[in-house]
């Protein structure tokens, strides 16, 4: 799989290699009954985003919390990246949204961050992959504590 992770902006700075990213996105894909669609494309996205805006950690996770109101696909995606265990008592908060403009709230030690997703139409994985930042999401609010 080829990704040019620069166009992710500053989902591209989560801390992680190249390859540490492919194995993730390997992971979800794995998780997800082993295939990659558009909502766990763009709950990966969403997930590295959110991980670069809290610090970019996940050996000691940067992200404690999340409150998912997305479609389920993009919701374990997201979990999986952000290294935020499930089966923790309320850990993760999920709503089902079916809509492509969902939302996603993080929070950790010492950030809180909201990310919204535009409302875009993709045809393929890899238009996902090729959307840049600044399209891909019609929202990034981060607070600091």
């Amino acid at each position: 799989m080829q990704i040019n992770f620069s166009a992710w902006g500053t989902g591209g700075q989560c801390g992680l290699t190249e390859q540490e990213m492919l194995q993730l996105i390997e992971a979800c894909r794995l998780a997800h009954q082993n295939v990659l669609n558009i909502g766990t494309a763009c709950g990966i996205r969403a997930g590295f985003r959110l991980l670069a805006e809290a610090g970019g950690r996940r050996a000691h996770p940067a992200i404690e919390r999340l409150v998912l109101r997305c479609n389920s696909c993009a919701a374990l995606a997201i979990s999986i990246v952000c290294s935020v265990n499930p089966f923790k008592e309320n850990k993760i908060i999920y709503e089902p949204y079916w809509a492509p403009d969902w939302e996603v709230d993080c929070y950790g030690p010492d950030v809180a961050v909201h990310l919204k997703m535009a409302k875009l139409a993709f045809n393929s994985v890899e238009d996902v992959w090729r959307t840049p930042d600044r399209e891909l999401f019609a929202a990034v609010e981060v607070r600091r504590k």
